[in-house]
């Protein structure tokens, strides 16, 4: 039985990259081509984009940054608003899933100074800011969002995290608190003010909520791993870079 249910799993998976690298052939031989020759003929940031983000899309990092730095050339690019900022939105994930995250963070921090509340850019920022030991520069980004975006619970859990690894419990109480009561069941919002009660001295009620954050997802990592996992999948990527 176990032999049938594991032969069963692996013809699933093998089906399921089957199925996704014909969709990005799809897209690279098919599709591609079209989008490519209208962003030839018009030359607009918009077609550009398009390009881009379907090299994004199938995975080619060089392409997809080729694309993105023909439309940041552009001299009045800038007008472009929308445009302007899914390139250094699609720039900042291509360097950050090359591990590249000082790169990726500049790319974030030019489009969350043209659009603060981007949320997509403020988490991977405050990510990379935290797993290099640079918390007191995430807290200004985070503050800007919450001035567009007041009590918003995805923010005061970044900034509870935040004030957390600077020592200022209270203040990340605080906000944690907030986010728990503003968003039910908001499984990172919990997880991180269970750590800021147990930093506290509230055991008891450190265990509560770490049991609530646990219960909606048994998985769920703390910050430190998740900036961990992130540091070491850099620094692997690099060493095999150095082995080829």
């Amino acid at each position: 039985m176990f032999k049938k249910i594991l032969c069963l799993v692996m013809f699933s998976f093998i089906a399921l990259l089957l199925i996704q690298s014909i969709r990005y052939a799809v897209v690279d031989k098919v599709l591609f081509p079209i989008v490519n020759a209208q962003a030839e003929a018009t030359h607009t940031p918009e077609s550009l984009l398009r390009a881009a983000e379907l090299k994004y899309y199938i995975g080619k990092s060089s392409e997809t940054k080729e694309f993105l730095a023909q439309i940041l050339k552009i001299p009045d690019i800038k007008k472009h608003t929308k445009v302007y900022n899914r390139a250094y939105l699609l720039l900042g994930h291509t360097f950050y899933e090359e591990y590249d995250f000082n790169n990726a963070f500049k790319a974030y921090y030019l489009l969350l100074r043209n659009d603060p509340k981007n949320k997509d850019a403020l988490r991977k920022s405050v990510r990379i800011l935290m797993a290099t030991g640079k918390p007191e520069v995430a807290l200004p980004l985070v503050n800007r969002y919450l001035k567009e975006k007041k009590e918003d619970p995805f923010a005061l859990t970044e900034r509870c995290a935040i004030y957390t690894r600077m020592g200022k419990l209270m203040e990340a109480g605080a906000d944690c608190q907030t986010a728990v009561k503003a968003r039910r069941g908001y499984t990172r919002a919990l997880y991180d003010y269970a750590v800021v009660l147990n930093n506290i001295g509230f055991k008891k009620e450190s265990e509560d909520y770490f049991r609530q954050a646990k219960l909606r997802d048994k998985f769920i990592k703390s910050r430190e791993e998740i900036e961990a996992d992130m540091l070491n999948a850099g620094k692997k990527d690099a060493q095999d870079e150095e082995g080829k």
